[in-house]
């Protein structure tokens, strides 16, 4: 009797224990999805593309004394495609790219550009509760601030190196090159902190920042005044530095952002960067535009953008 009961009691356990892992193993797995679909949700659209470009996961902090990570399997991107939270994009030689965020915030880069998607998190329904983090990790951008800057500005901000740039209602054209940071405000204002510092630029000014010299003061000065300014500090990419904002301040440019920043957030923009948005690298000079359509056939990998109208397996690169 005793061991009828004993064999009983422990089919009664074994049957709860199993039930019990089976309730944590599910708890664990909707964790993992709910984490994988915030890291990975959709954040914007390819809406023009000249040349080529690509998008990765961004590469995580290295550990001192871990081994070094593979670099990230990267795709091609083409225009229609998505590009997600926790993803690099970065641009080509003589290529450009408009990327629409779902709120409707616009942002355009130019040729050998890095920037990355750190966190894009956005309620349609209550913009407020939105927020938005990118980081221009090389080259140059411009940025027209949507919905979620409109309700709530503190929510949104970028980064250049280690300065910050804090948005209120704004239209801003942002380049890095080196230690070199230049920022022009075109509409509404700014607030940029580097090194402690924070200062407030308003429309029409900027500044000019060596990230590497955090004991100087950050100086505003007019837009009309940064390409002198940039020029002095007579770097050797001055002059590459100073078309690329030449070229993303370009009147034909910001007429195709306004409507680029206007349309549906399911439309796209029928007109192309061509002759707008100059190509050239920081590392040499800058040509006036990029010409051609989209983007160039590049190597297959494993991993393809989500586009119903992509042949399967066409236009991947990896380790960009």
């Amino acid at each position: 009797m005793f061991v009828l009961k004993h064999l009983y009691l422990k089919g009664v356990f074994m049957k709860m224990t199993k039930k019990l892992i089976n309730v944590l193993t599910g708890m664990v797995m909707l964790s993992f999805l709910a984490t994988a679909s915030a890291v990975f949700a959709q954040a914007a659209t390819v809406v023009e593309l000249t040349g080529n470009a690509s998008a990765a996961i961004i590469t995580p902090a290295a550990v001192p004394g871990a081994p070094v990570p593979a670099p990230p399997v990267g795709r091609a991107l083409r225009k229609g495609d998505t590009v997600n939270q926790g993803e690099t994009v970065k641009t080509g030689a003589d290529s450009s790219m408009v990327l629409r965020f779902q709120d409707g915030q616009v942002v355009a880069m130019t040729a050998n550009s890095s920037l990355a998607i750190n966190n894009y998190v956005y309620n349609a329904a209550e913009p407020a509760k939105s927020n938005v983090l990118l980081s221009l990790l090389n080259g140059g951008m411009r940025a027209l601030t949507g919905l979620i800057g409109k309700a709530r500005p503190q929510a949104v901000a970028y980064r250049a190196g280690n300065a910050t740039i804090g948005i209120r209602g704004t239209d801003v054209i942002m380049n890095l090159a080196g230690n070199d940071v230049v920022v022009s405000v075109v509409g509404g204002q700014i607030s940029f902190t580097f090194a402690g510092q924070t200062v407030t630029i308003p429309a029409g000014q900027g500044t000019y920042v060596d990230l590497s010299k955090p004991g100087v003061a950050v100086v505003v000065i007019s837009n009309a005044d940064l390409k002198a300014a940039i020029l002095k500090g007579n770097k050797g990419n001055a002059n590459a530095v100073v078309a690329i904002l030449g070229a993303l301040a370009a009147p034909s440019l910001t007429a195709k952002l306004d409507t680029t920043a206007s349309a549906g957030t399911s439309a796209t923009t029928s007109t192309t960067l061509t002759g707008t948005v100059g190509t050239g690298n920081t590392g040499g000079q800058t040509s006036g535009g990029a010409g051609g359509g989209g983007g160039s056939t590049l190597p297959n990998c494993s991993i393809v953008s989500p586009v119903s109208s992509r042949q399967p397996g066409v236009n991947c690169i990896a380790g960009q």
